[in-house]
C-alpha cells in the first residue's frame, strides 16, 4: 500500500501512516475518480478528433456522413460495454474493502 500511497497518489510516508484505513480508502477513491475523469475526457477527445477526420474525408455522392452520436455508437461502443462490466466488479470490491476497513477501525477503537 505504500507504493500506491506514495508512488501513485503522492502522499509522504508520514502522511500515509497518520491516516486510518478508512481515510486512506477515501483518498484513494477520490484519486481514482480523478484519474477516471481525465481518462474519460481523453477518450471523448479521441472520439471527437476521429469524427472530425472521418467527416473531412471526401465521400461519394450517395454516401451519408454520420453525425457524432451515430459515429461514436458505431465505432466506440466496445470500450463503454467493457466499462459497464468492470464497473460492477469495482463496486463489489469497494464494498468489500469498506466493510474490512470498518472492522479494522472498530478493533482499533476497542484496543485504545
Amino acid at each position: 500500500m505504500e507504493s500506491q500511497a506514495c508512488g501513485e497518489i503522492g502522499l509522504s510516508i508520514d502522511e500515509f501512516y497518520s491516516l486510518t484505513p478508512a481515510q486512506f480508502y477515501n483518498i484513494s477513491i477520490g484519486y481514482y475518480k480523478k484519474i477516471k475523469r481525465v481518462s474519460d475526457e481523453n477518450w471523448l477527445q479521441t472520439k471527437v478528433i476521429s469524427w472530425m477526420v472521418y467527416n473531412s474525408i471526401p465521400s461519394g455522392k450517395n454516401t451519408k456522413k454520420l453525425n457524432f452520436e451515430d459515429f461514436s455508437n458505431n465505432f466506440f461502443n466496445t470500450k463503454e460495454k467493457l466499462n459497464k462490466q468492470t464497473d460492477q466488479n469495482k463496486k463489489d470490491s469497494q464494498k468489500k474493502a469498506l466493510e474490512l476497513f470498518k472492522k479494522i477501525d472498530k478493533k482499533n477503537k476497542t484496543l485504545e
